[in-house]
């Protein structure tokens, strides 16, 4: 349970990583297709960084001495003293665990039940819709009144709430949406939230996803030309309010105002494209802040070291005699525990390697003459 908490903490900082880096050096650009691209596959490597095993290369590093490798070594040691959950933990440790444990499950649970209620609500729209054309890409008349949308390879609208012209203008935009296959990044980042839904960053980055592929269409709709680009904006506006089905490619969503930002904005310059390359150093960086080092499982300790009487003392006789003592006996060779026979007949033993019998024993009998502790 130790390591997937760890791995958890490792997998969260990577993905608030990917976002603000998208957020602070991707969202302005106009390269909306690239950016799809590497929310989607920066997000899918989140999960494996924490994973990659570099330690061959620290290893080469800490042998041939290269400074950049050494630094990164540096780095892995404080990061991995930071983050390090402890195996061995005490009650209280194996009680916050198990809470956390059960709280982790209890919010998936609940989370898969949003999810499954989105997806029922969503065959119930299909069960109900009419196909009005068949083909690569199936077309549906749903007479309630819900916003047009696109699920797989289906558009779903409500012809009686639009225009004729509005109509083509809802089919070309969500005609993109099913062509382009956007579904595939809705379904994958909710399941990306389904595992990692207390974190913050991994709802801002569903978020930026949905974001992002509504920008890809607005661009390549108002490139054809033939749209206006006043009328198409007008018409986001004309279905705000409308009910959605969540689990689909919305033709409107909640950031209106930054989707007629961003249709307005200039296209980004070619120097521009230099920024993802910055992901590269950054990539490296969590790679190696996340590579735990092998930690060797703790040798047994030594056992204690063997205890004996020195057959050369000549107190030895004298102790058991003054002690009433019929013998005095090693039960375990190598090992501290003795048993005392009194020549009352009564038996008793005692672990002399243990401070506390040790002293007991002393108390009532004296110091043993002379013990002689074996080298290993």
């Amino acid at each position: 349970m130790a390591d997937l908490i760890y791995y958890s903490i490792k997998l969260s900082i990577c993905l608030a990583t990917v976002y603000l880096f998208y957020r602070l050096a991707l969202r302005s650009l106009t390269f909306y297709s690239s950016n799809r691209w590497f929310l989607l596959i920066a997000s899918g490597f989140s999960f494996l960084i924490p994973l990659v095993n570099l330690l061959p290369l620290l290893s080469l590093g800490e042998t041939t001495n290269v400074e950049s490798i050494n630094a990164l070594i540096t780095w892995n040691k404080v990061s991995n003293s930071l983050f390090a959950v402890t195996n061995e933990t005490d009650s209280f440790g194996q009680s916050m665990l198990s809470l956390i444990a059960t709280l982790f499950w209890i919010g998936l649970l609940i989370q898969g039940v949003k999810l499954l209620i989105q997806f029922i609500a969503f065959f119930r729209v299909l069960h109900s819709a009419t196909l009005v054309q068949d083909g690569d890409i199936k077309i549906y008349q749903v007479d309630k009144k819900i916003a047009p949308f696109s699920f797989g390879n289906a558009i779903f609208l409500n012809i009686n709430l639009l225009e004729p012209e509005e109509i083509q203008q809802v089919i070309r935009h969500e005609w993109i949406h099913a062509s382009q296959n956007h579904t595939m990044d809705v379904i994958w980042m909710e399941c990306l939230l389904l595992f990692n839904w207390y974190n913050p960053f991994a709802w801002l980055l569903r978020q930026a996803v949905r974001e992002n592929l509504e920008f890809i269409v607005d661009k390549e709709v108002l490139n054809k030309g033939d749209i206006d680009r006043k009328s198409y904006q007008y018409l986001l506006l004309k279905i705000i309010g409308l009910s959605n089905v969540q689990i689909a490619n919305q033709f409107n969503i909640s950031s209106l105002k930054t989707r007629i930002q961003m249709m307005n904005r200039k296209p980004s310059s070619t120097h521009s494209v230099s920024k993802y390359f910055l992901v590269l150093p950054l990539l490296v960086f969590l790679t190696f802040t996340f590579c735990g080092r092998v930690i060797e499982e703790a040798a047994p300790p030594p056992p204690p070291p063997p205890i004996v009487m020195d057959p050369n003392s000549l107190s030895f006789e004298a102790f058991l005699k003054k002690n009433k003592m019929k013998e005095f006996r090693q039960l375990k060779e190598g090992g501290g525990v003795f048993e005392v026979e009194l020549e009352s007949g009564k038996k008793e033993t005692y672990d002399i390697s243990d401070e506390k019998q040790k002293a007991i024993f002393e108390q009532r009998y004296g110091k043993l003459p002379t013990v002689v502790v074996q080298p290993e």
